[in-house]
């Protein structure tokens, strides 16, 4: 009797499979013209072009409608990677249709079909309110702004969500002119949203007016530092020229008391009376130029490269008459 019972259920489920469809050999065109039994042993099976047949149907095609099974099977099918599927994942979320509506949700279904183009792509309102909320997609208000000026242009009343954007992006005033310009804006929703943008708007002005002073100030700061360096780098300059001069007028003023003097007394002394009293003029002119420098006097310079000029031309003058 037992070995009669396992016979039996060999043969039932031989005779079972022996009607079940091979479906892994399938084109998704073929999947189309399985009946709905075929369809849901398929969609059992794990195939996504049946699930989103199925689901298709379920939602759109057979009445009543099922729409928690169609957006069941939309959701199964998108998870593998069918793209068309989530286009209905997402449209239905967002709708509401199948569940409660789920922007979010929504939206990562409908990332899951960017870039498709035609009946299938998501609708630009969908993928903006994505885009502006970073659900599903990279936030990227840039791009929502295109979607909704693209579906202004085209007459869709969507100044809101323009609105909206403009807010998130600190463009306080310009949100204030799009909530103004909505169809709602008359029945007076707007009212509060607008009295806190103008507050925002004010207070941002406040703190652009500061930053432009802090910059400005900044600004000023930072010329006065240039110029104090610049003027820093000239005086040490003008310290290594200017003693470099008075190092050369004294080696000068050495060379004319114990050398040249001497010469001349010995060679021409008919001009040792006015060689003494140019040295005596020089050693002047050099004291003179040195209390300058004491008092920081712009003209230092140019007295000690008079002195030094005047040391080589007397020297020459001298040497022209043969007293050196």
């Amino acid at each position: 009797m037992k070995i009669k019972l396992m016979l039996l259920v060999v043969l039932v489920s031989m005779s079972t499979n022996s009607f079940s469809k091979d479906f892994s050999r399938l084109t998704h065109e073929e999947f189309f013209k399985l009946n709905k039994k075929q369809l849901i042993e398929a969609s059992g099976q794990g195939y996504a072009s049946a699930q989103l047949i199925l689901g298709y149907y379920y939602g759109q095609v057979w009445k009543p409608a099922n729409l928690n099974k169609a957006l069941e099977l939309f959701v199964k099918s998108a998870n593998q990677g069918n793209q068309t599927a989530a286009f209905w994942a997402a449209n239905y979320y967002w709708q509401g249709k199948g569940s409660a509506p789920n922007y979010q949700t929504a939206c990562v279904y409908a990332a899951m079909n960017e870039g498709v183009q035609g009946n299938d792509a998501i609708p630009e309102r969908l993928m903006a309110t994505c885009y502006s909320n970073g659900w599903g997609v990279q936030h990227d208000l840039t791009k929502a702004e295109k979607l909704i000026v693209g579906l202004i242009k085209s007459g869709v009343d969507v100044h809101h969500m323009l609105a909206g954007v403009y807010k998130q992006q600190g463009k306080y005033l310009e949100a204030i002119a799009e909530y103004k310009q909505s169809s709602d804006y008359e029945r007076g929703i707007w009212n509060e949203t607008i009295i806190k943008l103008k507050s925002l708007a004010d207070k941002k002005a406040r703190e652009e007016q500061i930053e432009i002073a802090r910059v400005e100030r900044e600004k000023r700061v930072a010329l006065k530092q240039a110029e104090d360096k610049k003027r820093e780098e000239e005086k040490k300059k003008n310290n290594l020229k200017e003693d470099k001069l008075r190092k050369e007028a004294l080696s000068y003023k050495q060379e004319f008391h114990y050398v040249i003097s001497i010469k001349v007394d010995k060679e021409c002394p008919q001009y040792s009376e006015k060689v003494y009293n140019f040295m005596y003029n020089q050693v002047e002119s050099i004291r003179a130029a040195s209390i300058g420098s004491m008092l920081n006097t712009s003209s230092v310079i140019e007295r000690f490269e008079h002195i030094v000029a005047g040391y080589k031309k007397y020297k020459k003058s001298l040497t022209d008459r043969g007293c050196l």
